[in-house]
């Protein structure tokens, strides 16, 4: 992954910017470039610095954290991102501790089928994710269903980065509103019985995969139908609209 955005280093920064390269910090005393491209604007840094903590490292959250990550991983992979990619994975291997499974996740991933390792509730998220990643304009009924199926209660939907976490109470996020699944304007609500799992955060990706309208040529208008009254005097005398006078 390429960027060409000025990044401020720590020497060059001033007192704004040094705080929140600091609130960015990671444990080993490191500013990710993820975050140090928003050195030009540190308001975004914060910002950015408290959704992805709020989101993979709250102490809510009822889904494991070597799973977060194994979604983080997915989305990454439908994205093509090298980069995310490459973070969370590493994450991903280093919590589950299992070097075979890692392998047979990651290989499952590459060919999109991760119903060769996943089942049940995981397996219903990762889906979940990778069609609100591909193609969010189809979205239905039908994917919220599969999620209550699997016990999925809840969900939240941002538009930022693409992750997908269950949490344990949605209104301690303070990022967005907690919807129901049975609350909708339009269709009859739905219900379900299943509980094993609260709430799913979902971040939309910021690319949505739209098609773009390719316009070959445009072809100029003929026989326009107007009003012509530049020497149409309608025969009254001293009235003549081509003279501008009366």
């Amino acid at each position: 992954m390429s960027a060409w955005i000025k990044m401020i280093s720590d020497e060059e920064a001033d007192d704004t910017l040094k705080q929140a390269l600091d609130f960015a910090r990671t444990p080993h005393g490191t500013v990710d470039n993820v975050m140090r491209v928003h050195s030009l604007r540190p308001s975004t840094m914060n910002g950015h610095v408290v959704l992805y903590r709020a989101c993979l490292h709250d102490d809510h959250n009822t889904i494991p954290m070597w799973f977060q990550e194994v979604i983080s991983s997915y989305v990454s992979t439908l994205n093509e991102c090298a980069y995310s990619y490459s973070n969370h994975w590493k994450n991903a291997c280093h919590l589950m501790n299992d070097p075979q499974k890692a392998e047979q996740i990651d290989a499952a991933f590459k060919i999109r089928a991760p119903e060769n390792v996943f089942d049940g509730a995981q397996l219903a998220m990762l889906r979940y994710a990778e069609k609100l990643t591909l193609s969010p304009g189809d979205m239905e009924e039908a994917d919220v269903n599969m999620l209550k199926n699997e016990g999925v209660r809840y969900i939240v939907v941002k538009a930022a980065e693409t992750l997908a976490i269950p949490v344990e109470d949605g209104h301690r996020i303070g990022l967005g509103k907690v919807f129901k699944l049975n609350q909708n304007a339009g269709p009859p609500a739905l219900s379900s019985a299943h509980e094993q799992l609260d709430k799913l955060v979902v971040l939309v990706f910021t690319h949505p995969g739209v098609p773009r309208a390719h316009v070959h040529r445009v072809i100029q208008e003929r026989l326009v139908v107007s009003s012509d009254v530049e020497h149409d005097g309608q025969g009254i005398g001293r009235a003549d609209a081509a003279t501008g006078g009366v």
